[in-house]
């Protein structure tokens, strides 16, 4: 009886076809895993900077305060806001405040933001700062609450501040803004770009 210690045809065939479906199986393995990395990646980076955008506006609101009795200096539409605001500053390796005026404005899909410092903030001789806080929004819009009066609610929704029809809004700050934030996620290779909508109410005091 011979005795073969090589491998016959079959037995080759079967080891190849197992390397085979292993390295396949791994490949696949990979490539699930890079391309949940990618989207993980690429929603974070959106979120992160939804976030800033957010906090950045719950700051300067959260600081807005009424600049004549006459006149609060508020006045916001569906899709821009101006209002007197406390910002902190950095310099002589301290942090300092000044009073200052700010503007939101959406252009396009890039939001912007404007303020006049001290007593440019009443001139608006020329913006002391303008920044591209986002250049990737699809819409943003603002909602302002007021009193409600008829006892009904605690408070209801207007578009803008002042309201035409009520002349005594002119004198005081809203009770809150409400922020609707629809962000273009930033688009994968291959990929049907996505609207994420972000929301956030910010009292003010």
């Amino acid at each position: 009886m011979r005795n073969s210690k090589g491998l016959t045809l079959i037995e080759l065939l079967i080891a190849v076809s197992i390397l085979s479906i292993i390295i396949l199986s791994l490949y696949s393995t990979f490539r699930s895993g890079l391309s949940s990395y990618e989207k993980i990646d690429f929603a974070l980076e959106t979120y992160q900077s939804a976030r800033i955008v957010l906090n950045r506006l719950n700051s300067d609101l959260k600081n807005s305060f009424v600049y004549l009795k006459s006149d609060s200096g508020f006045k916001g539409e569906t899709n821009e806001l101006q209002f007197f605001t406390v910002i902190e500053a950095f310099g002589n390796n301290k942090n300092y405040p000044f009073v200052a005026k700010v503007k939101y404005k959406l252009s396009g899909v890039s939001l912007s933001r404007l303020y006049y410092k001290n007593m440019d903030s009443v001139n608006e001789d020329g913006a002391e700062g303008e920044e591209e806080i986002f250049p990737g929004i699809k819409d943003i819009s603002f909602q302002y609450a007021f009193p409600d009066t008829s006892g009904d609610e605690l408070y209801k929704w207007q578009d803008s501040w002042p309201s035409p029809d009520k002349i005594e809004q002119r004198q005081t700050l809203p009770l809150a803004v409400k922020i609707d934030l629809s962000v273009i996620e930033k688009a994968r290779p291959g990929r049907e770009v996505s609207i994420i909508k972000f929301s956030k109410i910010v009292g003010l005091r």
